[in-house]
This record gives C-alpha cells, sequence and structure tokens, in this order.
C-alpha cells in the first residue's frame, strides 16, 4: 500500500462538481447528474468522513443519489469533457510496477475502491480511484477495503511484516512456516484497519500468499543460489547483502510495503539467518 498524497493526484472533486453546466443538447442522464450536484457533494463529504474513521462498507447510501439511477452516473463518467480530464491523465501516469491496494509487484489499471456498478455516484471522484492490480476487481460487490490510501499518511510507513519459522530439513525440502502480520507501531484504531484489510482484501482477493510461499521455498531450499552468494560469509555480511535487496526493492517501489520488500525483510529474522548461515557453512566449510 502507498500514500496517494497531491503529488500522485491533486484534483478539486468538489470544484469539479460546481463546474458541471446543465447540457444543452438532449442529454437526459447528465442532466440528471446536474440537477443533483448538491446532493452529490453531501454524498463526497460523507465518503471522506468514513473513509478517515470508519469502515467503507458501512457507508450509508443517500436515498436521494439513488433514485438518481445508475445510468445517469455512468453516462458521466463515459463522457469526461463534460466535468474533467484527470481521469484518463492519472490512468496515464500510473502504469506502474506497485499495487497501492495489496503491494503486488503489478498495477495494470486505475480502479474504484467502491465498484461503480454499486455505487455509481463515486464513479467521478477522484478518492475512488486506486491504482490496482486485479486484487480489487476479483472482489466484486464485495467491499473488502479497510483502508483507503488516499486518507493515510500511515501507508507510507512499513505496514506488514513476514513471520517466517523454520522447522528443519525432511530429506531435501526445508520444513517451513510463515504468517503475514501487522505492524504493532500506529495507533489501535488504525491497526483494527490494517488487520480488516490485511485479512478482508489482502489475502482473500490477492495472490501474496502464493507469491510468499513459492519465494520462501526458492530461498531456503537452496540460499546459496537464490542470494547469489559465492563464498563464506560472516553474519553481519549476510545481513548486509540481504538488506541491500530490500532498499533495491523499497527504491523501487518508493514504499516497503511491496511483496518483495516485505518478503527480503522476513529473512533478517535472526533465526532465519542463522539458518541460512547454516547452509553457506556446508557449502563453504
Amino acid at each position: 500500500m502507498k500514500y496517494i498524497n497531491k503529488k500522485i493526484l491533486d484534483v478539486d472533486d468538489f470544484a469539479n462538481l460546481q463546474s458541471i453546466r446543465k447540457p444543452l443538447d438532449s442529454h437526459i442522464h447528465l442532466k440528471k447528474v446536474y440537477e443533483y450536484k448538491n446532493d452529490l457533494k453531501n454524498s463526497y463529504i460523507n465518503y471522506i468522513f468514513f473513509a478517515k474513521r470508519y469502515k467503507l462498507k458501512d457507508l450509508p447510501r443517500s436515498l436521494k443519489i439513488e433514485r438518481v439511477g445508475k445510468a445517469s452516473f455512468i453516462e458521466h463518467y463515459n463522457n469526461p469533457k463534460y466535468f474533467s480530464d484527470f481521469i484518463s491523465d492519472f490512468r496515464n501516469k500510473n502504469r506502474s510496477n506497485f499495487c497501492y491496494m495489496c503491494g503486488s509487484m503489478n498495477a495494470g489499471t486505475l480502479d474504484h475502491l467502491l465498484p461503480k456498478d454499486k455505487y455509481p455516484e463515486f464513479a467521478f471522484f477522484s478518492k475512488n480511484l486506486i491504482p490496482s492490480c486485479d486484487c480489487n476487481s476479483k472482489k466484486n460487490d464485495n467491499i473488502s477495503s479497510g483502508i483507503n490510501p488516499h486518507f493515510y499518511q500511515e501507508c507510507n510507513s512499513e505496514l506488514f511484516y513476514l513471520d517466517i519459522v523454520i522447522h528443519g530439513r525432511l530429506g531435501n525440502e526445508v520444513q517451513y512456516g510463515f504468517n503475514i502480520k501487522v505492524k504493532n507501531s500506529f495507533n489501535l484504531n488504525f491497526i483494527d484497519l490494517l488487520n480488516f484489510h490485511l485479512l478482508n482484501h489482502i489475502i482473500k482477493f490477492s495472490d501474496i500468499n502464493n507469491y510468499m510461499k513459492n519465494h520462501c521455498a526458492r530461498i531456503l531450499n537452496n540460499p546459496i543460489q537464490a542470494l547469489s552468494i559465492r563464498r563464506k560469509l560472516s553474519r553481519s555480511q549476510l545481513v548486509e547483502k540481504i538488506e541491500d535487496l530490500v532498499f533495491i526493492a523499497t527504491s523501487e517501489a518508493d514504499s516497503p510495503n511491496r511483496w518483495d520488500v516485505i518478503l527480503y525483510k522476513g529473512l533478517l529474522k535472526k533465526s532465519v539467518i542463522s539458518y541460512i548461515l547454516g547452509e553457506i557453512y556446508k557449502k563453504y566449510p
């Protein structure tokens, strides 16, 4: 995850709403949006309030807005010339290798956190648009996200960690387990939201468990090859080597929350370092 600051997206949604003019042609749906723009403003304010303090799945709906109908908002979303071209600009600027919703190393689209089919009134609300991978589309109508990265600067901090436990070897295979956990360096309300987001979005709708399982197996079964170790290393040299991988991955993502960063940091656990050192000493006595 990553905080979406004004350098990434700087849009005044309320000014955009105010700039909506009554269409002169026969666009009935666009006319409806124009007539209800003050109600839209109230819906935006409500969205911001819930996104900052609660879970968006608990966001109450406006009966007035629901009566406008989905088609009116979707047509407005599909005709950016009537309000703003920021959506296409935002989409083009954020074709990155980082998902702001789950931390995967892929983000091919700009997606709606609250799906536009169910919440069409937020289809063109900038705070509802997030660069993401297919984790967001997999959730369909399930409002799974506890965290909207538009509203939490904490998303620039390290949010999660990988806890690897090595049980030993059985034949040629290492026996291990892992858990992805929330860092406890935040206030209790944010930790609650993070846990909700981790369990109900990241683990449920992304491929993070398979990613960690496959890469842990690859590294732990053959750390010499996986970490390109060519000679005997001391503990401090091994730690420095892995820290270099953390630094490179963090720099690429501009975030400590991409999956590869979390993976490499998990390798820095003392017991994991001791295990890798044991494998190094077998190869280079």
